[in-house]
């Protein structure tokens, strides 16, 4: 009996592990819209790296994380497509990925999530609420939330962008994953 209760004990303080999920990319989408001279625009960052552990009974036991390409970002506009990369923006060459991390999930409504984390973009650490929504679509899940960001709180926009007279400060990003329990 006294070997067991070290056991037992060791078994009651190790956390319980979340449901892994797997996320089908070409059915799932990252976008961001803002404003230039008081016209929206639309982008897409087409490489993203989700790592899901979560289950809808027991959210607080989840973990979310996503790293973002930040070089495949895509707008429409080829001027504005050509800037992204740059020191005045992104400057991929020297921050070539932005990191969203989850510290802690909480149910907000019946379908409602809310991760509260930290992102990380152009070296420069924030925190995010990331506020979701769950839909089953069969044997998958459609996770689907939007969050505001300021711009000039990431160091974004420099030179003559620093202020908010041509681009607007606040950026909305959407997301739209489709994912499935991993095996």
């Amino acid at each position: 009996m006294r070997r067991l209760l070290p056991l037992c004990s060791l078994l009651l303080a190790s956390p319980a592990i979340a449901q892994e999920w797997l996320v089908d990319h070409a059915q799932s989408t990252l976008t961001f819209t803002g404003s230039q001279a008081g016209d929206p625009f639309t982008g897409e960052f087409t490489r993203f790296h989700p790592e899901i552990d979560f289950d809808p009974a027991k959210p607080e036991m989840g973990h979310i994380r996503v790293t973002i390409d930040m070089s495949s970002a895509r707008l429409s506009d080829k001027q504005q497509n050509d800037a992204l990369p740059t020191a005045d923006w992104f400057a991929t060459e020297t921050y070539p990925q932005a990191v969203f991390e989850s510290q802690k999930i909480r149910t907000v409504s019946t379908q409602g999530y809310e991760a509260k984390g930290t992102l990380t973009l152009r070296g420069i650490s924030q925190p995010v609420i990331l506020p979701f929504t769950l839909t089953p679509q069969g044997e998958s899940m459609r996770a689907e939330g939007e969050t505001m960001l300021m711009r000039n709180q990431f160091g974004l926009g420099g030179s003559q962008w620093a202020d908010d007279r041509w681009v607007a400060y606040p950026v909305t990003v959407n997301f739209s994953l489709l994912a499935q329990p991993k095996p």
